[in-house]
């Protein structure tokens, strides 16, 4: 193709859109402010610079035949303005949604999407006042930034409140409704340039302090589940008229889903479907934003992931000399440093169900 991809982000998301977009043919570009990123060994150009650099943005366009981002936290100000003068599909919108909580709860009840009841909460006296409007236990969240349960905190009771008084002293935060839900699962969509849409199968989640630990497909859930969580991304995709890839999680609580966040890229709940999917959630999204048009999302074996946290991927001597080994694949993300709980990888375990799965895991885990 010799068309360059440039790919704002290095991180292990970056990485993987990046093989992708080699196997297509494409010339790949990536910035980021890390010079020891995971995506910079796969890439042809490598640009060190923060994200909030109007100059090194800039330039870093200009090198590029389409650009896109790998995740959501990139200034939305300066896409917009930079997407008048370079080819960047995406474009702003997807990031306006995603990086503000209340933005995004109501642009899905604009939709006509379930969410769980919220109240933006400005202070710790409004906090004090407006609670009950939600009830106890809630969840208050910060309205930028967090991930991986960072920015958040659990009030479980009247004493707890005191706990939300550090998140408010400089931000303004989100106080959610806390379900009591029976399954987190999440679907993984796309739409082209085109206006071509397409839906990958709905995962089954597990969360393990807050950050993702397994993701199941299929899910166990009922058919109309399935056509309802598509119904959703499919109004999302359309009603706010995203290009890209869009991941979207729900809880699903008496036959119900609700809305809980979207991510506008490639999720880790996606990585499934590098083995499970005849194409993967990566060479979708580099199709989606060149304007080729969109692979088949069908699932060709039920696929569990196990995320790689810190000190698990000392497993991996042990777990590859095993019988089991034969249908597990390994993705390192050639992070340099471990730390607790960092996503240093994950397994993808091929027609195994999850109880097989942890099965083999916790029999060569380190602990």
């Amino acid at each position: 193709m010799n068309k360059t991809l440039g790919i704002i982000g290095g991180g292990q998301l970056g990485k993987m859109i990046a093989l992708s977009a080699k196997a297509m043919g494409f010339i790949v570009a990536t910035l980021d402010p890390d010079p020891d990123c995971p995506a910079k060994g796969v890439s042809d150009i490598f640009v060190e610079s923060s994200f909030d650099n109007p100059l090194k943005l800039s330039s870093f366009c200009q090198k590029c035949d389409f650009v896109t981002y790998e995740f959501e936290n990139i200034p939305y100000r300066l896409i917009e303005g930079l997407e008048k003068k370079f080819n960047i599909p995406q474009g702003h919108k997807p990031l306006y949604y995603s990086q503000n909580r209340l933005v995004e709860k109501n642009a899905a009840l604009n939709l006509g999407i379930k969410t769980a009841k919220f109240l933006a909460i400005k202070s710790y006296e409004e906090l004090i006042s407006k609670y009950q409007e939600i009830g106890l236990p809630a969840v208050l969240k910060t309205i930028e930034g967090g991930y991986d349960g960072h920015g958040q905190v659990v009030l479980r009771n009247e004493t707890d409140l005191e706990n939300g008084k550090k998140l408010l002293e400089n931000q303004e935060c989100i106080l959610e409704e806390f379900l009591v839900f029976e399954k987190e699962l999440s679907i993984i969509s796309a739409r082209s340039t085109k206006g071509e849409t397409a839906f990958f199968p709905v995962s089954e989640n597990v969360h393990k302090d807050n950050i993702l630990f397994t993701s199941t497909v299929p899910a166990n859930i009922s058919k109309e589940i399935e056509q309802e969580a598509k119904k959703i991304a499919s109004k999302v995709l359309d009603g706010l008229s995203l290009i890209g890839t869009l991941a979207i999680e729900f809880f699903l609580k008496d036959g119900t889903l609700y809305f809980n966040e979207m991510a506008p890229r490639p999720h880790n709940s996606g990585h499934y479907t590098i083995e499970g999917c005849e194409t993967s959630q990566f060479e979708q999204h580099v199709r989606s934003v060149t304007g080729m048009t969109l692979g088949n999302t069908k699932l060709i074996q039920p696929t569990v992931m196990i995320n790689l946290l810190g000190d698990d991927v000392k497993l991996l001597d042990k777990l590859s000399q095993t019988k089991a080994f034969k249908d597990i694949k390994i993705h390192l993300y050639g992070k340099k440093s471990i730390r607790h709980k960092r996503k240093m990888g994950h397994l993808t375990f091929i027609n195994y169900n999850l109880e097989e799965s942890l099965k083999i895991y916790k029999e060569n885990n380190h602990e």
